[in-house]
């Protein structure tokens, strides 16, 4: 925005008297801005102080001053400024951006200072009249109280202990400190930690907010003897409180869901992990099959089930030699996948890689009449993991069906979730010249072309969905015996895809890529109600 918007007047130097506040604030009003709270926001040091306007905590403008703030009611020109921004039910906020200095470019662009003060949400604290005007006070003058300040309650403790279940909060640790495993006995071996340090005159501290927060549960992490010399002795200024109140709420969230899930329904959970051009494959964590089996509400029954694991002797094969296997692997794991789900009703979740082709006709053999749930090996996270909370049921789209006649015989299928490769254009022009048509299935918005373009287990679902119905149409309306099958997709929008197949859809060819070039590597067809999956 440039200088003559009102809403970043950060752009101008701060203002240096009341009456420049009034003015500003009707030149706000008379641009039609609305606000209901306002924010203090501080940086390292109080190196910065901007004001923010907020209404349900989104900025709507930001600007600065510099007026006199005295301890006295006559000379607190800085309370009496933000008494004018507040109305009747609003409220003043405070937070500390630790850790780094506002830049000119940042105070500028509101984009950047709502990040922040987002990051900056775990020193947030509530401030009256009378604590605004101490704070400004302290700013101004560098004043700082000595001591700390109210200890610890019982009712806090015991609720850092019930939000931390008795474990250390920092990242990756996790240790439990009811237990000391150098000595093996039972006791209590945790220490508390504050995000804002309760004296003001530590690193961590914020003037005024230090004390309010001192005794808030919010504000203190549950630490092993390791961790909390490392964020109190060894290396403050690597953990401002921003980072550490990060980590208190990343920690309560993942233990929520991992308890969560005792109460979800149990299934049995099942491995197939081929390698791809001789790289293997991690097996999923026990975090990550929660994680991944919390978004359907599930749980784990007892142990992960490992059907295929990287085997030796797929990594040693050479690529002619793997795709003529493949075939029989996919079949065999099929059958005993199926075999063990007899007693669990053909219920599960399935944690499958290995090349494309493999996993659509892995999908086929497993079939849409059971509930085996196929799960995202997230690229982008380097995880076993699902990148969305909710599902979005209308992320694809299907190009092509309006060209065609009664009587097809022939087509190709292009789906492209991961990427559009450009081979795929080129097999589906050589295809047309022989007059054989194609339909595109894609993600609609482009920007989510990518291993997470399925983010959702139901996504997957209704992904199944609409291709069953469309082989259908195929097959039913428009003559269709035989489809080229091109995908471009994630291990599980390929098992998704495989799913989709049924009797009385076209005979399928699936192609997969092998030395920068796409080429047939099995057939799928339906016989006697069966799907059978041979080589090309």
């Amino acid at each position: 925005m440039n200088s003559d918007t009102p809403t970043i007047q950060t752009e101008q130097p701060p203002l240096e008297d009341l009456a420049l506040v009034e003015t500003h604030i009707s030149r706000l009003q008379n641009e039609g801005v609305e606000w209901s709270d306002v924010g203090i926001f501080v940086d390292e040091g109080i190196g910065s102080t901007l004001i923010l306007l907020l209404q349900e905590n989104i900025i709507q403008a930001v600007f600065r001053f510099v007026l006199p703030s005295e301890q006295d009611q006559e000379g607190a020109q800085g309370r009496e400024a933000i008494e004018l921004l507040l109305s009747e039910e609003g409220r003043v906020c405070l937070r500390n951006y630790q850790g780094d200095r506002f830049s000119a470019s940042d105070v500028r662009d509101l984009g950047v200072i709502s990040r922040l003060w987002k990051l900056a949400e775990g020193t947030n604290v509530e401030l009256t009249s009378e604590e605004v005007q101490e704070f400004f006070y302290k700013v101004e003058t560098g004043t700082r109280e000595t001591g700390r300040g109210q200890g610890f309650s019982v009712g806090t403790k015991r609720k850092v202990m019930q939000d931390s279940h008795g474990r250390c909060m920092f990242d990756g640790c996790g240790e439990d400190l009811g237990f000391d495993n150098l000595t093996g006995e039972e006791g209590n071996f945790s220490y508390l930690a504050h995000n804002v340090a309760s004296s003001e005159q530590s690193t961590r501290s914020i003037p005024v907010a230090s004390r309010l927060l001192s005794d808030n549960p919010k504000n203190v992490l549950l630490l092993c003897d390791k961790h909390h010399r490392l964020v109190d002795k060894v290396a403050k200024s690597d953990y401002p409180a921003e980072r550490l109140a990060a980590m208190r709420s990343n920690f309560v969230a993942t233990v929520k869901k991992l308890l969560d899930g005792v109460a979800y329904q149990p299934i049995p959970v099942y491995s197939v992990l081929w390698p791809v051009q001789r790289n293997t494959i991690s097996a999923p964590s026990p975090l990550q099959i929660s994680q991944c089996l919390a978004v359907t509400k599930q749980r784990i029954d007892s142990a992960l089930h490992d059907l295929s694991d990287n085997e030796a002797i797929l990594r040693d094969l050479v690529p002619s030699q793997l795709k003529s296997l493949m075939p029989s692997i996919i079949n065999s794991v099929a059958d005993k996948l199926l075999l063990q789900l007899h007693s669990s009703r053909y219920r599960s979740a399935l944690f499958a890689f290995g090349s494309m082709s493999a996993l659509i006709g892995l999908g086929a053999r497993l079939g849409n009449k059971n509930e085996i749930m196929p799960m995202l090996r997230y690229r982008d996270g380097g995880q076993w993991c699902w990148p969305k909370e909710a599902p979005d049921r209308h992320f694809f789209e299907i190009t092509g069906t309006e060209q065609l006649s009664t009587n097809e015989e022939e087509l190709v299928v292009l789906v492209t979730l991961t990427a559009e490769p450009p081979i795929f254009e080129e097999f589906s022009d050589e295809k047309l010249l022989s007059g054989v048509k194609t339909i595109k299935v894609a993600v609609k918005e482009r920007e989510r072309l990518g291993n997470g373009a399925i983010g959702h287990p139901i996504e997957g679902m209704a992904f199944t969905r609409g291709m069953h119905s469309l082989l259908m149409d195929l097959a039913a309306n428009h003559g269709v015996k035989q489809i080229h099958l091109l995908p471009c997709a994630s291990n599980a929008a390929c098992i998704f895809l495989g799913q989709a197949y049924d009797t009385n859809h076209p005979k399928i060819i699936v192609y997969d890529f092998e030395d920068g070039n796409i080429v047939p590597y099995l057939r799928l067809k339906n016989e006697q109600q069966r799907c059978i999956v041979s080589g090309y």
